[in-house]
C-alpha cells in the first residue's frame, strides 16, 4: 500500500468521528475543561455532509469493535490485495469501499465510545491530483506541496445543533465565562453544564416519586 497510486489516494480520505452516547466520564477526559458537547440528529448531519460530498463517495455510520488480531488479520489482507505486485489495479471506488470497513474498526478496548464515523473520499479531487501528477511519480507525498489539508460542512448552531452541554468541572466562573462567549456568537439554543459528577445525578435515576415496597 505504499506505492504512488494507493498511498496517495489515502490523502483523499477525510474522517470524523461522533458519539452516539450521550456522555460518559471517559468522554469528558479532555486536556482542559473548555470542550463542549454538541448534540445533533443523525439525518441533519447526512444531510450536511451529503451537501459537502459534492458527488463524492461518503459514509455515515457506526464503528464495530473486535480484538486486535482479528482487525490485523484483515488489515494485512487488504494491504496483500492491493500491492502493486499483486496486479490488482482496481478503480479507485472500489479501494474506498474496501478500505472504508477498515476504518469503521476499532479494538474493543474503546467500545465505551460508542462511536459514529463519518468517512469522505474526495475521489473527483483525487482523480485531478492523480492526472496533474503523472510527471511527478515516484516524489514522495512530504515533499509535494499540492496535498488536500482539510475538508469542511457548515453546520448551523442555531437550526442544526439541538443541545450544547458544558464540561461537568467548571467552577462558577468557569461557567459564567463559557455562556457569555457562547452569547456573544449568538448561539440560542439549550446550553447546560453536565450533571455527570453532581450528588442529585444519583437520585435522578430513580424517579422523582418514591420507590415502594
Amino acid at each position: 500500500m505504499r506505492d504512488d497510486e494507493n498511498h496517495g489516494r489515502a490523502h483523499f480520505i477525510y474522517g470524523q468521528c461522533w458519539s452516539t452516547r450521550s456522555e460518559s466520564a471517559a468522554l469528558w477526559r479532555t486536556p482542559d475543561k473548555y470542550h463542549v458537547r454538541i448534540a445533533i440528529d443523525e439525518d441533519v448531519l447526512c444531510n450536511r455532509i451529503e451537501s459537502a460530498a459534492q458527488g463524492n463517495q461518503f459514509y455515515i455510520d457506526k464503528v464495530t469493535y473486535d480484538s486486535s488480531d482479528e482487525i490485523k488479520t484483515r488489515r494485512d489482507t487488504f494491504i496483500s490485495k492491493w500491492r502493486p505486485h499483486r496486479g490488482h489495479r482496481g478503480s479507485a471506488s472500489e479501494w474506498f469501499s474496501e478500505i472504508t470497513s477498515l476504518l469503521l474498526e476499532k479494538r474493543t478496548d474503546f467500545d465505551f465510545e460508542e462511536e459514529l464515523r463519518i468517512i469522505i473520499f474526495d475521489e473527483n479531487g483525487y482523480l485531478l491530483w492523480r492526472k496533474s501528477q503523472d510527471p511527478k511519480i515516484g516524489v514522495p507525498l512530504a515533499e509535494r506541496n499540492d496535498m488536500p489539508k482539510l475538508y469542511g460542512y457548515k453546520i448551523d448552531f442555531n437550526s442544526d445543533i439541538h443541545s450544547i452541554l458544558l464540561h461537568p468541572e467548571l467552577n462558577k466562573q468557569e461557567y459564567q465565562s463559557q455562556m457569555a462567549q457562547i452569547n456573544e456568537l449568538g448561539i440560542t439554543v439549550p446550553v447546560s453544564k453536565s450533571q455527570l459528577y453532581s450528588r442529585r445525578r444519583i437520585f435522578d435515576t430513580w424517579g422523582e416519586k418514591p420507590i415502594s415496597r
